[in-house]
């Protein structure tokens, strides 16, 4: 009987742990209110899975196949640095995102300071462009590095048709929760 009650307790303390670290990491993405209540739930019990020094694979499925299209990003890409090299690498394709907009970037080449990808790779805040595409459909990109601390990647979104009808006039609020988000899922400090 003392083994179960040790093993129980050992599970609780665990469960306070995560539950207080995930706390805190909710309480500074200071960004989920710009959010519309739906999408703040969903993101809340994003949080809620998180755990201490973990990354977990389904927190990062939650976040790609659910949380992104219901903000209104059907595009991306997520990309992360390869230090030695200094390549941005596609680490994970979000939708049907064309295969220009989602490969390697070398941060050293003359190319890459016209890059939305690379700018935003070494800025503080995200970085927006307008583009009609060839289809003549009209979409808005934006980049911003991923990690608090040190730039470990970069969160490259696009907008889905019908973002400012179904979602709101402005992307940037809600991307930056979605990039806080994506930093804390990644436990980028």
């Amino acid at each position: 009987p003392e083994l179960k009650e040790f093993a129980g307790t050992s599970i609780l303390k665990e469960h306070i742990v995560d539950s207080r670290y995930a706390m805190s990491r909710l309480e500074k993405n200071v960004h989920l209110k710009a959010c519309p209540p739906e999408l703040r739930e969903m993101i809340t019990k994003l949080y809620q899975q998180f755990k201490p020094n973990k990354i977990l694979k389904k927190n990062i499925r939650t976040f790609v196949f659910e949380i992104l299209p219901a903000a209104g990003f059907q595009r991306g890409c997520i990309f992360m640095i390869e230090p030695a090299t200094r390549v941005l690498s596609p680490s994970i394709k979000i939708g049907d995102i064309a295969a220009d907009r989602a490969r390697p970037i070398k941060l050293s080449s003359v190319l890459s300071h016209f890059d939305l990808v690379s700018s935003a790779f070494s800025l503080k805040s995200p970085l927006r462009e307008e583009a009609t595409t060839p289809e003549g459909r009209r979409i808005t990109m934006i980049a911003s590095a991923i990690g608090n601390a040190a730039p470990m990647g970069v969160l490259y979104l696009e907008t889905s048709d019908a973002f400012t009808v179904d979602i709101g006039p402005d992307p940037l609020p809600i991307y930056r929760a979605l990039r806080q988000a994506l930093s804390d899922c990644l436990n980028l400090l």
